[in-house]
């Protein structure tokens, strides 16, 4: 059994995302970063996308708020006791399988300085994040290969929002009131984890599924 790093003393999971490291560097860590960039690169920032697309909008957010609840509840369980405050949203939650694991300075030095000023707040942080789950997929670190062989455990966490940037997504910011504006007049609200952990799945992600849904 690995061991993961939940309880570890000074892991915290709001631990900035846009931290770089060299350990388990290796070219595929780096290509694996760099090509989540590139993604990010290729979104269309210029169309006003009309209502229809609103939809897939917040079906995409939703699934990134059902698929982040359910990598926290395992990796940071509850305490026993009164239910407690757990900052699960937004949580960096590739520093909670293996801290010691971080992107490759020159993935997330691009993404700042090419990207990185068109978010802010939360559309910003899962950016940089997901670009940190990318490095750790492709260490091939033990501890991933753990949990990725779980089949109570689902796909890429930021997959989702990857996919909402590159169908429109104008990025979203950080809860107000627990919700938070996905721009064009859309907002999700965030609710408990608890909630989100009974979300219902969204598990085709793809151009196809999305166009169907919007219809």
């Amino acid at each position: 059994m690995v061991e993961f790093y939940s309880s570890a003393p000074g892991v915290d999971p709001a631990r900035e995302p846009e931290e770089v490291g060299a350990a388990f560097a290796a070219p595929a860590t780096e290509a694996a970063a760099q090509a989540v960039v590139d993604r990010l690169g290729r979104v269309d920032w210029s169309p006003p996308w009309t209502g229809d697309r609103h939809r897939a909008h917040v079906l995409l957010f939703r699934e990134y708020l059902r698929r982040s609840a359910i990598w926290y509840d395992f990796l940071e369980p509850a305490p026993p006791g009164p239910p407690a405050f757990r900052p699960w949203l937004f949580a960096d939650l590739a520093v909670l399988v293996a801290p010691e694991v971080r992107a490759p300075a020159a993935a997330v030095e691009r993404l700042r300085a090419e990207w990185g000023d068109r978010w802010t707040g939360g559309s910003r942080k899962a950016a940089f994040q997901a670009v940190q789950w990318a490095a750790l997929i492709a260490s091939h670190h033990p501890a991933h290969r753990e949990l990725a062989a779980r089949d109570d455990l689902p796909p890429d966490p930021y997959e989702p929002v990857l996919r909402f940037l590159e169908r429109g997504g104008e990025g979203f910011g950080l809860p107000v009131n627990g919700w938070v504006d996905l721009g064009s007049g859309s907002s999700v609200r965030t609710g408990p984890i608890s909630e989100n952990l009974l979300r219902e799945p969204l598990l085709d992600l793809s151009d196809g599924n999305l166009d169907r849904l919007e219809r």
